[in-house]
């Protein structure tokens, strides 16, 4: 399914492998650090359901803070323009 899609999409997309661990690369990465060191930080929930919330909410805000979401892609230092 992923090789038919790769393949349909061939005039836009570009794929490249990355090696299995190399979280500098991922700008997800940057993302979680983000969230766990700001506004997940001193949050003690009482449950699964409260930490699920609250990082829904953390993420929904990040969002919205396109120079936040564009220096996590500069970091990985990959070209992404």
């Amino acid at each position: 399914m992923t090789r038919k899609f790769i393949a349909d999409n061939s005039s836009w997309l570009q794929v490249e492998l990355l090696p299995t661990a190399a979280p500098e690369l991922n700008p997800v990465e940057q993302v979680w650090a983000w969230i766990k060191g700001g506004p997940l930080a001193n949050l003690a929930p009482p449950d699964l359901d409260h930490l699920a919330d609250a990082a829904g909410k953390a993420l929904n805000q990040l969002g919205h803070r396109f120079p936040l979401l564009t220096a996590f892609l500069r970091h990985t230092e990959l070209a992404w323009t």
